[in-house]
């Protein structure tokens, strides 16, 4: 910045002219009221204190005279800016012709302009210049004043980019954004809004807010916007308005989620209010809580699967998740017979009439049997009004439905039958629909398919318990063909044992075996010699030593086969007594199997009432006398109490 020389006339001092305290200065007028000189040294006072700087240009555009401050702003002293021209320190001009033209020479006009001041250190700010034309010594000259203004430009600047910020996010906001003043009537909308409802801004600015909801609801948004303003709170966060509806351009209505808040600009009280457009969300919401309860139809059917073996029970809860979840009036079950090579039907639902029972349909016949046959989904979803019934299944229940879907129920590459869906109107599903309807038929499908095989399982097991059962009394028959003194004998002792057993509260499940071990008591001795099982005369002590020991060859005969080992109690343990004296173990008491102790009972019995080549059969009286003689030392008391009430119930015996 170039220097200037200190002009004798312009008073450029550090001081102002007149600040020395009484230097010239006339007397104050009486009563204490200023004079001239007291108001000329005010002046001078507040020109060298002011903040602003303050200048005088002449009218060569010199500096004829600077307060501090203008010196200050500009990194000088007075006396170096007296004599200057504005383009030594004006960052935005360089010769007098443009100086010209910013800092008029000769205007009488009071004008304000902002330009940009260099300082010595070459650094620039903002300047508000006012400029007052005066006259001085009969010569025109420009009285100025100089603020710098940086920091508001900037903060006006920050402002102006804040708001185009806004205005931009505003306008590409994907929400809809409307303002709307205190009577609400709409004063902005954004573009999102405008393709929201359909409408323009042109078209919406000034009217009403409620133009933009059905006739039928605006007194309660009213009602609803008004309650919110009404708290007199001049700045507020997001309140919800919920879920509203909404109205576009051409009628039709769609659902948003609103939210409002509340602002104060100056005196007006304005509220904005953002929508979002919740079709989408809504659809998605449905479609979540149509898969749950979709998912929950599958659950609801495996758990139908796993808690009956009975077809019939799974079939009903198919059928009710089948109408249900698709909406159908009427839903049938045909299974095939692959006998027959028929399908027949097994269950329904939604039909007025019950005559669905004898519906039976060869392979191919019908749309149900063609889509049984060739294993692919038959649909039909618009049939012509009055027509004949399409399928077989609703003529035979006469109906007259308007639609239905035929789907093949096929598991393990088998076809199981079909499942058929109708209804009362037009039915044309989507993809998702007709998805689910498959997935129901594939459970379905697999449903039966686990039904016949358990029957499958029951069929071989039953069939396979009667081999066994079969296959035990033959050894029990020919343990009485190799020993004629017991023929019948054991025939006998196993119904009284089974008998016996029940009532002293032996569960079903236990009286398999107890059954099994009564035929098979004496499978023992087929490890006896002929010569000591058949012997007519009393056995030797050698002799007995060895038909002692048939239990043991029955637990070494029975124990390697495992649907057998239940039933050893009584083959092993039957000649245990209840003192302990028996064998092959010594047993006592409860020690030995309970199912040991009743037969024991029962073998004595009926042992001592048969005719023996070496002796005879004793009466009844007396057989009971022995086991009641008998009860604690060789029976189990409770066993021998039970059998007596048994045989009491039975009289007469023989």
């Amino acid at each position: 910045m170039a220097g200037g020389r200190r002009s004798k006339a312009g008073g450029g001092r550090e001081s102002p002219p007149g600040a020395e305290r009484g230097a010239g200065r006339a007397p104050s007028r009486p009563g204490g009221e200023p004079s001239p000189a007291d108001h000329a040294e005010l002046y001078r006072i507040l020109y060298a204190e002011a903040s602003d700087g303050l200048f005088v240009l002449g009218p060569e555009l010199r500096v004829v005279d600077a307060n501090p401050s203008f010196a200050r702003k500009l990194g000088l002293t007075v006396d170096e800016v007296i004599g200057l021209h504005p383009w030594d320190w004006d960052a935005e001009i360089t010769t007098r012709e443009q100086a010209l033209a910013r800092w008029p020479e000769l205007s009488r006009i009071p004008e304000t302009f902002i330009t940009r001041i260099r300082r010595r250190d070459g650094t620039v700010f903002d300047a508000e210049i006012r400029t007052n034309p005066v006259v001085l010594g009969g010569r025109p000259h420009h009285f100025h004043a100089c603020r710098d203004v940086s920091d508001r430009r900037r903060a006006d600047e920050a402002l102006r980019a804040g708001e185009a910020r806004m205005r931009g996010i505003v306008a590409s906001a994907m929400d809809g954004i409307v303002t709307v003043d205190a009577r609400q009537r709409v004063v902005q909308i954004n573009p999102a809004a405008e393709r929201m409802f359909g409408r323009t801004a042109a078209e919406l600015l000034g009217r009403p807010l409620d133009e933009l909801i059905p006739e039928r609801l605006r007194e309660r948004h009213r009602e609803h916007v008004a309650a919110f303003g009404s708290t007199g709170v001049t700045s507020r966060a997001m309140g919800a308005l919920g879920a509203i509806t909404g109205l576009r351009g051409d009628g039709s209505e769609f659902p948003i989620e609103a939210s409002i808040s509340q602002i104060e600009v100056g005196d007006e009280k304005l509220y904005t209010v953002i929508l979002r457009e919740i079709s989408e969300r809504l659809r998605a919401e449905v479609q979540i809580e149509r898969q749950l309860q979709r998912l929950s139809a599958l659950r609801a059917i495996d758990d139908a699967i796993n808690a009956s073996l009975d077809i019939r029970v799974t079939l009903g809860v198919v059928l009710e998740q089948v109408t249900v979840q698709l909406g159908v009036d009427a839903a049938a079950v045909l299974l095939y017979n692959a006998s027959l090579n028929e399908l027949e039907f097994a269950a329904g639902r939604g039909f007025r009439r019950g005559a669905l029972s004898e519906l039976r349909l060869r392979m191919g016949e019908g749309f149900e049997g063609r889509a049984a046959l060739e294993r692919r989904t038959v649909s039909v979803p618009h049939l012509p009004p009055g027509g004949r019934p399409a399928t077989k299944t609703e003529e035979q229940a006469g109906e007259r439905f308007a639609a239905f879907h035929v789907v093949p129920l096929v598991a393990k590459g088998q076809i199981k039958g079909i499942l058929a869906v109708f209804h009362r109107s037009a039915l044309d599903p989507d993809a998702e629909w007709m998805g689910f309807l498959e997935t129901l038929a594939g459970q379905t499908a697999i449903s039966i398919d686990g039904a016949e095989l358990f029957q499958r399982l029951q069929r071989s097991h039953a069939e396979l318990m009667l081999a066994y059962d079969a296959t035990i009394e033959g050894w029990s028959a020919a343990l009485d063909l190799r020993d004629k003194e017991t023929e019948g004998h054991t025939l006998r002792v196993t119904e009284t044992t089974v008998r016996l057993a029940r009532a002293m509260g032996v569960g079903d499940a236990e009286l398999v075996h107890v059954r099994r071990g009564a035929l098979l008591h004496d499978i023992g001795k087929m490890g006896v010699p002929d010569q000591i099982l058949l012997k007519p005369g009393p056995l030797t002590e050698e002799e007995w030593a060895l038909m002692r020991r048939h239990p043991e060859h029955a637990y070494q005969l029975l124990s390697p086969i495992d649907f057998l080992r239940p039933a050893l109690d009584i083959p092993y343990c039957h000649h245990e007594k209840w003192d302990g004296t028996g064998y092959p173990r010594g047993l006592a008491g409860e020690q030995i199997p309970l199912a040991a102790r009743i037969f024991a009972v029962v073998d004595v019995w009926d042992a001592l009432r048969s005719d023996r080549p070496y002796r005879s059969g004793w009466p009844q009286e007396k057989v009971l006398d022995f086991l009641r003689q008998e009860s604690g030392q060789q029976f189990d008391p409770r066993a021998v109490d039970a059998f007596l009430r048994l045989l009491a119930a039975d009289r007469p015996v023989r």
